[in-house]
């Protein structure tokens, strides 16, 4: 899992954390597939970024930071 703006998100990337309004309510679940219109909602909702699940971040596993 890996911390990415929304300006970098594109199409198909999956997330990595639900994603919660101010409320508490679920907008969005974990593991979701991205799309133009979730991105766009996200940008407008003003998430400057969130986690992704990515191929990079699966195969490494847990990173400790030292």
């Amino acid at each position: 899992m890996r911390y990415l703006p929304t300006s970098k998100l594109t199409p198909g990337m999956a997330l990595g954390q639900d994603i919660y309004d101010g409320a508490g309510r679920l907008l969005l679940a974990k593991h979701l597939l991205l799309s133009e219109e979730y991105i766009s909602n996200l940008e407008f909702l003003g998430f400057p970024g969130i986690y992704i699940d990515d191929e990079f971040t699966q195969e490494s596993g847990t990173e400790s930071s030292a």
